[in-house]
């Protein structure tokens, strides 16, 4: 729980680059953790975690990519239906 008692909100580092995911709920133009915001300009400790930041660039590339493509084409509602993937295959988790 965050100190906006809710699971979802976040507050952001002053002067922090974001990717914010937002939509219209009730009239009200809302956003939060849970909406698949992104922080861009994340830090990772290169002596613990040397590929962190690289791999984290290329992730934030993607996401951008993504996001001009639809923007590009104009799609801006991808999933109209909400319909989700589920592959009953991998509904058993077997513990070792």
């Amino acid at each position: 729980m965050s100190s906006l008692n809710t699971s979802c909100g976040f507050l952001p580092d002053e002067n922090s680059t974001w990717i914010i995911f937002a939509s219209t709920w009730q009239g009200v133009l809302s956003f939060g953790f849970c909406s698949g915001s992104m922080h861009v300009d994340e830090y990772f400790d290169p002596v613990k975690y040397p590929n962190a930041g690289k791999n984290w660039g290329n992730t934030v590339k993607l996401r951008e990519g993504a996001i001009t493509f639809l923007s590009n084409h104009k799609i801006f509602n991808p999933n109209p239906s909400l319909i989700r993937a589920y592959n009953s295959e991998i509904s058993f988790v077997q513990r070792l």
